[in-house]
This record gives C-alpha cells, sequence and structure tokens, in this order.
C-alpha cells in the first residue's frame, strides 16, 4: 500500500508539472518584432586607436514602427578602446538585432525601447 502511495505521489508531481509548463498559461508580450530596419551603424577607428579610459566614439541612431512597444527603437554603438582600422557595427535587419566587435576592440551596442 506504500509503494502504491508513493507511485501515486510522484504521478501527481509530473502531472502538476506538465499542467505548469503548459504554453496556454503562458502570457508573453513582444516587445519589438526587429521588423522595423536600424541601418547598419559602423565604426572604424582612426588610425591612432582608442586608449582605454580615453574619450569614447560613440554613434547614436533612432527609428520608429509599429512594431516596437513605445513606437521607437534607439541604438547606441560606442567604442571604448582599440587598435586603428578595427571595425564595430550594430543594427536590425529582417528581424535580427546584430552587433558585432572583434576580439582587440572594446565596445557596448545599446538598444533602447522609448515608450
Amino acid at each position: 500500500c506504500a509503494l502504491a502511495m508513493k507511485y501515486l505521489v510522484l504521478f501527481c508531481l509530473f502531472a502538476l508539472a506538465f499542467a505548469q509548463n503548459n504554453d496556454d498559461n503562458e502570457v508573453k508580450y513582444v516587445i519589438d518584432t526587429f521588423q522595423t530596419q536600424t541601418d547598419t551603424m559602423i565604426i572604424v577607428i582612426p588610425s591612432g586607436g582608442v586608449e582605454p579610459g580615453g574619450t569614447p566614439i560613440i554613434q547614436d541612431s533612432f527609428v520608429t514602427g509599429t512594431g516596437i512597444m513605445g513606437s521607437e527603437r534607439d541604438v547606441r554603438l560606442t567604442v571604448s578602446s582599440g587598435e586603428g582600422n578595427l571595425v564595430l557595427s550594430t543594427g536590425v535587419s529582417q528581424g535580427q538585432y546584430s552587433a558585432a566587435t572583434p576580439n582587440e576592440a572594446r565596445g557596448t551596442s545599446l538598444l533602447q525601447l522609448d515608450g
């Protein structure tokens, strides 16, 4: 009888776990479909480079669209350090947000939704 009770409890736990993972119970909000394109921002580090702790190079862009929560997306690309002629980039295209920085450079890409 004790073994049957253990199996019953185990079965109930599995049933409860399955019910909790059911997709019908999830509420999902799409905050940005990334269908509105943000033109690719490209920063080529000048030949002298950017020293760590020096003046960063910053480029900003914004777009508006119906698939964006708050209707506006701001994107900022910042180079904080790196050797000359290295390329950093960021942008939104074909449903994807992408950012690229080579190993020898340091920078950030910020995406902000206004609304």
